[in-house]
C-alpha cells in the first residue's frame, strides 16, 4: 500500500483495498501489516527499546503491558543487553533482528520481508530466519511473505513462487509435514563451488562464480570456505551463500 497497482486489484480479507482513503490505508498498515526492509530501516536516533516502543505506538495496550512485551521480544532476539543502544552501535545481524521484532511485535496479520538475509553472513542469516519462524509459532494468525534470492528458505516455506522479469514461471506447494520449520543448529558442510555447474533457477550453464577473499576461513585445516556468489548471465539470478572453494592436502593447522 505504499504504491498503487498499474493493473489488477488488491484484496485483503475479501475487501478491495486500493480504493481506501489515506486514513484507512494508514490504519490498515499500522494494524495489520509488519514490514522488514532489506536494510532494516530502523530510526537511527532511537534506541533499540524506543524502536520497538514506536512499533506499539498505536496499540491499545497499557504502558506497562507495552514495556513487558518489549522486554519479552528483546529476550527472544537475544538483545536485552543492548536495549539502550542506537542502531549504529549494532552489527548488521543485530539490526535486522530488531527490524524483525519491530515488525512482529504488534502481531500483524501479514508479515512481509524484503530480502531479509541479503546483507548477512551465514550465522546471522540463521539467527534471523530462526527468529522469524519462532515468532510465527508465537503469533499463529500471522501470514509470512518473503521476497528473496536466498535458497536457504526453499525448504521452510509452504508456497514458493518463482518470478522472472515480473512474470510467474513456477509455483510449488508443500505440506506442513514436509517443511523444515527451523534452521538446524548443526551447520552442514557447504557445497563446493566447483560442483555448481548450472544456474539454480533456470539451469543455464552461463554462470559466473566469485568468492570474497576477505570472508574466507579454514575448517579442520582441510577445507577453505567463505562467502561466494553464483551469478547467471541468462536470468540474472544472483545467489550469495557460504561455499567450500577448494580442498587442501591435510597439513598442520594454520589460521
Amino acid at each position: 500500500m505504499l504504491d498503487h497497482p498499474t493493473t489488477g486489484n488488491i484484496f485483503f480479507n475479501k475487501k478491495k483495498v486500493e480504493n481506501w482513503n489515506r486514513d484507512e490505508i494508514l490504519t490498515f498498515r499500522r494494524t495489520y501489516v509488519g514490514f522488514v526492509f532489506q536494510n532494516s530501516n530502523l530510526f537511527p536516533n532511537l534506541t533499540v527499546f524506543q524502536n520497538l516502543k514506536l512499533a506499539l505506538h498505536y496499540s491499545n495496550l497499557k504502558k506497562n503491558q507495552k514495556e513487558d512485551l518489549i522486554q519479552k521480544y528483546l529476550e527472544e532476539i537475544g538483545l536485552k543487553h543492548k536495549s539502550e543502544s542506537l542502531p549504529e552501535e549494532l552489527s548488521g545481524g543485530e539490526r535486522q533482528r530488531v527490524a524483525v521484532a519491530s515488525a512482529l511485535i504488534k502481531e500483524p496479520h501479514l508479515f512481509i520481508a524484503d530480502e531479509p538475509t541479503a546483507e548477512l553472513d551465514m550465522e546471522n542469516k540463521e539467527n534471523v530466519i530462526r527468529l522469524i519462524f519462532k515468532m510465527k509459532e508465537l503469533n499463529t494468525k500471522t501470514c509470512i511473505i518473503i521476497a528473496s534470492h536466498d535458497s536457504i528458505f526453499e525448504d521452510m516455506i509452504e508456497n514458493t513462487i518463482l518470478i522472472r522479469d515480473g512474470l510467474k514461471i513456477q509455483e510449488e506447494k508443500r505440506l506442513a509435514s514436509d517443511m523444515v520449520k527451523n534452521v538446524s543448529p548443526e551447520r552442514k558442510l557447504p557445497e563446493k563451488i566447483e560442483n555448481i555447474l548450472t544456474c539454480p533457477r533456470c539451469k543455464s550453464t552461463f554462470i559466473k562464480k566469485f568468492f570474497n577473499e576477505e570472508k574466507q576461513m579454514w575448517i579442520e585445516d582441510m577445507k577453505a570456505v567463505g562467502i561466494g556468489t553464483i551469478y547467471c548471465e541468462e536470468c540474472k539470478f544472483d545467489l550469495t551463500d557460504e561455499f567450500v572453494f577448494f580442498s587442501l592436502e591435510k597439513k598442520s593447522t594454520s589460521r
